[in-house]
């Protein structure tokens, strides 16, 4: 991989941290809301407390699943700058451009993820 592609794979790296880094903020924000709603008795129906702990339970999935990515964007930037970006963990082979386009986090092969 060039330095050029090194670059831009950086870029797009940097901007999903940004993007998934704003969307937990957005979704823990919603859940406080809900929270406090909850702590002072504002729904008096059981339906809205259903759908409270609903709402409450799929931000909470949410911010789990768009921490695991978070957890594997900053550990694809951590081998942009180990120099090992690209490279597939398991087979020590380089990772396909074309993979790295669609994931730019992956830190396998497709065959190495599919064994």
């Amino acid at each position: 991989m060039d330095a050029q592609q090194l670059a831009h794979f950086k870029t797009r790296l940097l901007e999903l941290q940004a993007q998934f880094q704003g969307e937990i903020g957005r979704l823990e924000q919603a859940t406080a809301v809900i929270n406090e709603d909850a702590s002072y008795g504002v729904s008096n129906h059981m339906a809205d407390d259903a759908t409270d702990i609903y709402e409450r339970e799929k931000n909470l999935a949410l911010i789990e699943d768009r921490q695991e990515l978070l957890d594997q964007i900053t550990a694809a930037l951590e081998r942009v700058e180990a120099g090992t970006y690209g490279i597939c963990l398991k087979t020590g082979k380089p990772i396909p451009i074309e993979r790295l386009e669609v994931l730019p986090y992956a830190a396998l092969s497709v065959e190495a993820q599919n064994h």
